[in-house]
């Protein structure tokens, strides 16, 4: 099963920045939104399993995956965001940072999902 290790780097209003690394070699940028400073995802090792899901201003539903056994969360997704507004929990992948935000989130979320074209499952370790 593919690792994927998040790290959490510096905080920005309501949010934390950070990098996503796989060991098949997919790297990138991510943003998570604070409540009370703290991220919905603790430190720890996840099971993420591949569904489609409909997220809130998309047209369709469409495949992500799912963080499962989140403490007291459910629904905790990886998928595009480039702004803390734009996750309630959620972590959203992109390949730079900017200025409060995230950029080229679409392009880094559909390279994610090619680097696990032949999985239904993947291990996330929150560091």
């Amino acid at each position: 099963m593919i690792t994927f290790t998040l790290t959490r780097g510096n905080t920005i209003p309501n949010g934390i920045l950070g990098t996503l690394s796989g060991d098949n070699g997919f790297s990138s940028v991510t943003l998570e939104r604070t409540w009370n400073g703290l991220p919905k995802i603790p430190v720890g090792a996840y099971t993420c399993k591949r569904g489609t899901f409909q997220l809130d201003g998309y047209p369709a539903p469409q495949e992500y995956f799912q963080v499962m056994n989140v403490p007291n969360h459910t629904d905790i997704l990886i998928h595009p965001a480039n702004y803390v507004a734009d996750l309630n929990g959620c972590i959203g992948v992109g390949d730079t940072d900017g200025n409060n935000m995230i950029c080229d989130s679409r392009d880094a979320f559909n390279r994610f999902m090619a680097s696990l074209v032949s999985q239904d499952e993947c291990t996330l370790v929150v560091s």
